[in-house]
């Protein structure tokens, strides 16, 4: 059996790597996916031939099954399932865990939840973004400020004072170089 640039001896031999392919691919489920990808027309090939086509059609399978959400990877949609729960489950204890991901991975989420299979468990995640805490507003000198989502490397205008030689108070802007976040003694989450 020839496969690629590789040449088994007998198609029990190719059975052996197959079996090789799937193991590996149950620690690995990004490796099982790339080599899927890298071999995808010789395992279609090898599919079409009745003696190999069950040897070939759960390697396929397993590496169609994976789900790639930017640094995440999951083996299959019960994975992905599993870890929304699980995500939703933290999310009531720590309510920023969930909404956070939610944010940071809008896109990837937004591009998983056109396959059919998978929109279930994009829903349940997208759902964390709502789960953020809702803070009260705070007064700072008479002036209200709402709680508000700040990263790091963005500008947060906080305050005002005359600039520019000017009589005229006008907000000062901070860059923001670096975030503590701690609670407080209302259990809220605050950054310093």
């Amino acid at each position: 059996v020839a496969f690629d640039e590789l040449v088994f001896r007998s198609a029990e031999d190719f059975r052996g790597f197959m079996d090789q392919i799937l193991s590996r691919g149950k620690e690995n489920p990004a490796g099982i996916r790339r080599f899927v990808r890298e071999h995808e027309k010789t395992l279609a090939a090898l599919s079409n031939v009745s003696s190999l086509a069950p040897v070939v059609a759960p390697v396929i399978a397993a590496g169609n099954s994976v789900i790639e959400l930017d640094e995440y990877v999951f083996k299959d949609v019960a994975e992905l399932s599993g870890f929304a729960r699980g995500l939703a489950g933290e999310s009531k204890e720590k309510p920023l865990r969930g909404s956070d991901f939610v944010r940071e991975h809008k896109a990837g989420l937004e591009a998983l939840k056109s396959t059919e299979a998978l929109a279930p468990a994009v829903k349940e995640l997208q759902a964390l973004e709502s789960t953020g805490e809702k803070g009260a507003a705070i007064m700072v000198n008479g002036t209200k400020y709402s709680p508000i989502t700040i990263k790091k490397g963005e500008y947060l205008k906080f305050g005002s004072y005359p600039q520019n030689n000017s009589e005229v108070k006008e907000p000062i802007e901070f860059e923001i170089f670096q975030l503590f976040i701690h609670r407080n003694q209302n259990g809220l989450n605050v950054c310093t």
